[in-house]
């Protein structure tokens, strides 16, 4: 069987693979939130007894796995990809699914050129969300960008916390948030990304995910 590692931005899936090893079932490394879409119908509709998936939150478990060699399938960020393959990683790519997934929520109307609030919460510094915002925010105004949380979760969850702020999120905590507050503003930034770039996703190719 081989190694295959998954790498995303939003829903960005990048595949590797490597070492080929027998084994009874492919074990499958998953962060929560919408990773886990790349993945989803195979855990329903596939046969699930190939398949042993495991589901962690945070950077920290998947570079482990990584390290570790410990599962078939990792998905993991983009640039935990880009660093595998500069250091000559035993993983390969096999493919890359990409999916516009950033939004901005707030309780108030968001207006880029008059920001209310004097804070965004946000996710993935040093990571491809920080690089989106900051390239989609560059010709506007922004208040200051905290970029303490690990997660869109934890993005959404400081949010609720914090009654002057903003806060940028991902799917499916953005249909999370709007079921929870009513009349919750949302303002999804791949209409702003086609809006600069007359492109319809963040990447400019996309690949479909092959289990190689």
């Amino acid at each position: 069987m081989k190694k295959i590692l998954v790498s995303l931005l939003l829903i960005i899936v990048l595949s590797l693979t490597a070492c080929n090893n027998k084994k009874d079932k492919i074990t499958i490394l998953v962060p929560n939130g919408i990773p886990a879409i790349a993945q989803s119908k195979m855990e329903h509709e596939m046969n699930s007894s190939n398949y042993q998936i495991e589901r962690v939150s945070g950077p920290a478990p998947l570079i482990a796995a990584i390290t570790s060699k410990s599962h078939d399938i990792i998905i993991a960020p983009l640039n935990i990809g880009a660093n595998l393959y500069n250091k000559d990683s035993d993983y390969q790519l096999a493919g890359v699914l990409t999916w516009n997934n950033l939004q901005i929520i707030s309780k108030s109307e968001i207006n880029l050129d008059n920001f209310t609030y004097s804070t965004i919460l946000a996710f993935g510094e040093g990571a491809i969300p920080e690089m989106i915002i900051s390239y989609l925010l560059a010709d506007y105004n922004p208040p200051t960008i905290d970029y303490s949380s690990n997660s869109a979760q934890e993005s959404f969850l400081a949010f609720m916390q914090n009654e002057n702020s903003m806060a940028i999120v991902s799917e499916p905590v953005t249909t999370i948030a709007k079921r929870e507050i009513e009349g919750l503003y949302v303002y999804d930034l791949s209409d702003l990304w086609l809006e600069k770039t007359a492109l319809e996703k963040f990447l400019k190719q996309e690949y479909s995910l092959k289990m190689i």
